[in-house]
């Protein structure tokens, strides 16, 4: 950044313990989030791009979906194009724990043919998942790189949640 962000960033973690600083170069947002994910040391990892917006308790209504038990709550996103507010909705089953045959027969095709559900911005993830396999993001790749996480995460997955009535907003 070339603004005062990181000063910004360094005040509000001195008033906050919870927030953890990573000051590197700009290499792109996979060595970004792989950087994150080392530092992380909660049950679950979320992600949020700078052009998305969440609600104040986005986070909190994803974790009590999780239960403490599932692998990833996935919720659909709002983004505006063109002046519309146009709704991701994917077609599965919605509000319960969906296993790992259901992951592997619908939910993974469902990456490869559309790339509407990729983002990592609309997933809260089981940390324990992603230590246990070394699940990152691929560094060098500009485009695609949250559906190969995605893509790697889920193949490990046992119990997911899709989340219907929770959305994320999106800006385009």
């Amino acid at each position: 950044s070339t603004d005062a962000s990181l000063s910004i960033l360094q005040q509000l973690q001195q008033k906050d313990p919870r927030i953890r600083l990573v000051n590197q170069e700009n290499k792109g947002v996979s060595d970004a989030r792989n950087a994150g994910l080392k530092i992380a040391n909660g049950d679950y990892i979320g992600f949020v791009d700078a052009d998305d917006f969440i609600e104040k308790d986005y986070f909190e209504k994803l974790y009590s979906a999780s239960k403490g038990d599932l692998d990833v709550v996935v919720c659909h996103y709002s983004s505006m194009q063109d002046g519309y507010s146009i709704t991701s909705k994917h077609p599965f089953q919605t509000d319960v724990a969906l296993d790992e045959t259901y992951i592997k027969k619908e939910i993974i095709p469902f990456f490869i043919s559309n790339e509407s559900i990729n983002s990592s911005c609309t997933k809260l993830y089981k940390r324990k998942v992603i230590d246990e396999f070394s699940i990152q993001f691929p560094v060098g790749v500009a485009l695609g790189e949250d559906g190969l996480f995605n893509s790697n995460f889920f193949s490990k997955s046992k119990k997911i949640n899709y989340q219907f009535n929770l959305i994320m907003a999106q800006h385009s």
